[in-house]
């Protein structure tokens, strides 16, 4: 389903418009000098969100990522591609690669501490799901976690509230996380028991950026331990095959 804009949020440019008027403004930049170019796209957006400028094998062509999304400008600046680049010759999705090192990237500067995680005692694999606890596959997903466990698999949870924020939904996400025991919480909240109403510092809020700048918007979606992204329900049986040929 998807994710519907959070009431009130201030209007913002989308990355394909800034990077429309970045190029009446980027001075032509070379292999060795991309000052130029980083510093005009700290001036579109957010210097966070702009994590690397680079070179790729192609000469002239520059992979840039902003807000964990990949792009691919000239040497001039002048032109920019948005999509999959292939090599040819090993039929390698060189974009996608590259997409999956961002995803693992991003769950390691989100940090297993913030997720609410069940897991058998020594796991052999691991899969983080971003959740909804109103999602009604989201709980078909839930009741399958005890055979994971049994089969040797972690499962790390990220809250994804498909409804936005603020909304009802979320505030369900966050009394889950602020729960004193998260995991009973969880599958408490799935299983639509009463959930006692809890504030704190949570972790929501950023894992639902963190999952939006992932091209996230539906929910269960599953990020694999390469990396892989697969959005929706999949039976734990195909779940574990998959992850046995990783």
């Amino acid at each position: 389903m998807s994710v519907r804009r959070a009431a009130g949020r201030a209007h913002r440019p989308s990355l394909l418009a800034i990077l429309g008027v970045l190029f009446s403004l980027v001075a032509p930049v070379s292999a060795d000098d991309t000052a130029a170019l980083r510093a005009v796209l700290t001036r579109l957006v957010p210097s966070d969100e702009v994590e690397s400028i680079k070179q790729t094998d192609i000469p002239s062509l520059f992979e840039v990522i902003v807000a964990g999304r990949i792009y691919y400008f000239t040497e001039s600046g002048s032109h920019f591609l948005q999509g999959d680049l292939i090599d040819v010759s090993t039929r390698r999705n060189v974009t996608e690669d590259r997409r999956r090192m961002q995803r693992l990237k991003s769950l390691e500067r989100v940090g297993e501490e913030s997720m609410v995680v069940f897991s058998p005692e020594n796991p052999e694999h691991i899969v983080s799901v971003f959740t909804d606890v109103d999602c009604p596959y989201c709980v078909t997903l839930h009741r399958e976690v005890p055979q994971l466990m049994k089969l040797g698999v972690k499962v790390r949870y990220l809250a994804f509230p498909r409804k936005g924020i603020p909304s009802q939904n979320y505030d369900r996400m966050v009394s889950v996380w602020c729960a004193a025991n998260q995991q009973q919480a969880m599958t408490d909240a799935k299983e639509q028991r009463p959930l006692q109403r809890q504030t704190c510092d949570s972790p929501v809020q950023r894992h639902y950026a963190v999952g939006r700048s992932l091209g996230i918007t539906g929910t269960p979606t599953l990020i694999l331990e390469n990396g892989e992204k697969i959005g929706g329900y999949i039976p734990y049986q195909r779940l574990m095959r998959m992850l046995m040929q990783e």
